[in-house]
């Protein structure tokens, strides 16, 4: 449920797990496996929140109001 709440998310910001992997100086397939396994912690969803310009509140809010979130 995680992963597509994250695809989303990086969807509307414009951009890719790959891009973001490397922004945050990840191995993309690393950071695609703690994704898909679901073992990202609050404080990882909060510094990608920031690295996609969004705030993390068990969801993401993005400045025009959009909310992506895990429901």
């Amino acid at each position: 449920m995680k992963e597509e709440f994250m695809t989303k998310a990086l969807a509307y910001a414009g951009k890719s797990q790959r891009k973001l992997s490397l922004e945050w100086n990840e191995n993309p397939t690393i950071l695609n496996r703690r994704i898909q396994r679901e073992t990202l912690k609050s404080e990882d969803m909060e510094k990608i929140a920031k690295a996609i310009g969004a705030e993390y509140k068990e969801y993401f809010e993005f400045p025009d109001g959009t909310k992506i979130g895990i429901k």
